[in-house]
């Protein structure tokens, strides 16, 4: 049996919890990818109701609290470095773009799809991780 580590290695950082690679994959594709694809049948359903121009704005409104409850519930209890929340926010704000390419405007072909609420909606997917990693960051 090999002693612990307990000395600073390249990589460690103390007060910093090790995060497993099925954690960050969770945390990145999992999450990122459940919470594209919520947004993306509810636009399908709203689309029958609303006029194609509000469904942007109604989705901000409906899913921002969502957002927020889901990224503060999975990283309130865990110590990781900035650096982690930003890598979580380029990837979320990564699948909400390809995946909006492909299954919306390659496969719908809406006019004008890039308008302000849609753009609205990728600075929140990145701005929503990295403000939780400011406020529950490691100070590693």
């Amino acid at each position: 049996m090999m002693p612990e580590n307990t000395g600073p290695l390249p990589g460690h950082q103390p007060g910093v919890t090790a995060e497993k690679p099925w954690q960050q994959i969770t945390d990145t594709f999992g999450i990122g990818l459940l919470l594209w694809f919520i947004g993306y049948i509810a636009s399908i359903i709203l689309f029958f109701f609303v006029p194609a121009s509000m469904i942007g704005w109604i989705l901000f409104v409906l899913f921002t609290p969502l957002l927020i409850a889901v990224t503060f519930a999975r990283f309130r209890k865990r110590s990781l470095p900035l650096k982690y929340y930003v890598i979580v926010a380029v990837t979320w704000t990564g699948i909400a773009i390809v995946a909006d390419f492909f299954f919306i405007v390659l496969l719908f072909n809406p006019d004008n799809y890039y308008h302000a609420s849609v753009l609205v909606y990728y600075l929140e997917m990145f701005l929503v991780p990295v403000i939780t990693g400011i406020l529950y960051r490691s100070e590693a």
